[in-house]
């Protein structure tokens, strides 16, 4: 009995940790997204916001693959499909087209940050500038 409790708890913890057994990710509250994105050193992190917006502050690490371009599906496949990407743009509307296009592409783990860029800021969040 306890090794079977000890099982179930290893399997639950799997799957909490790769979002819930869903293999494509998901929405991540910022402290969840920031979670992630400190545990590991190999880290796919896009902004989809515009150009101007990605100027005015964006978390570390990102790189701006505005979401609006027209080449936006050409520029994502700097991304390596089969790691974790991590996206968000400024509240989560772009974001969440962006990981439905990229999952539709191809990609295998697309984390999405819930309330984008403006609720990783209001939760004190590092920015830079």
């Amino acid at each position: 009995m306890k090794i079977f409790f000890g099982n179930m708890v290893a399997l639950l913890a799997m799957a909490v940790l790769s979002g819930c057994g869903s293999g494509g990710g998901g929405l991540l509250t910022p402290n969840e997204f920031n979670a992630h994105l400190n545990a590991t050193t190999q880290i796919q992190l896009v902004d989809v916001r515009t150009p101007e917006e990605y100027a005015e502050g964006y978390i570390e690490g990102a790189v701006n693959i505005n979401f609006n371009a027209a080449d936006f599906d050409v520029q994502i496949q700097s991304q390596t499909q089969s790691m974790a990407v991590y996206v968000y743009c400024r509240s989560g509307g772009r974001s969440a087209a962006a990981a439905k296009q990229m999952s539709e592409m191809g990609f295998t783990q697309v984390y999405d940050l819930e309330g984008g860029f403006l609720n990783w800021q209001e939760n004190n969040l590092q920015v830079i500038k």
